[in-house]
């Protein structure tokens, strides 16, 4: 788990330097749709990506959702940034400890998906969702969770890594 918190919070790192240094806008929801995104990009039919970090992702109502993360934002686990639904701080300015693997995985993955969409640091929360509702691994498995009278279900990584994948 410090691992996965740890490559959480070099995501964000690196999208604060994308984005100017700025951490303005960086909610919940935001991070949760960006890390979908990124872990997304990430992945492919032949090739696992970042899921295998980030492989506890569910559909729901919002769109996809890392649960380990969304818990440990919610229970202030973080070590790095504070996270809130209107805010992101730093509550400790550290230096993260990553496998130089990791590490580089992300910064591709970071690169290929502001190819993708150059601008979608500057996205609105609910555009990013909407972004995500396009994908068609949430499609499936939110349509199942709602046909159980559920509002969630995991997604299976090889769901993520095989979608039809949407960035605008």
């Amino acid at each position: 788990m410090e691992e996965k918190i740890a490559c959480f919070e070099y995501i964000v790192d690196q999208l604060r330097l994308r984005n100017n240094g700025s951490l303005d806008g960086f909610t919940t929801l935001k991070l949760i749709k960006l890390l979908f995104l990124v872990v997304g990009v990430s992945s492919n039919e032949n090739e696992e990506g970042l899921t295998r970090i980030f492989n506890k992702f569910s559909a729901m109502p919002y769109g996809p959702v890392e649960s380990d993360i969304y818990n440990a934002i919610q229970t202030n686990r973080l070590n790095k940034y504070y996270i809130s639904s209107s805010l992101c701080t730093i509550k400790e300015d550290r230096d993260i400890n990553l496998k130089g693997q990791d590490r580089q995985e992300i910064n591709d993955a970071i690169e290929q998906l502001l190819i993708k969409n150059p601008k979608i640091l500057q996205s609105q929360p609910f555009e990013l969702v909407d972004i995500t509702h396009k994908w068609s691994c949430w499609r499936t498995c939110y349509n199942v969770a709602l046909s159980n009278n559920r509002h969630s279900i995991d997604m299976p990584a090889r769901m993520i890594q095989k979608s039809v994948k949407y960035y605008q």
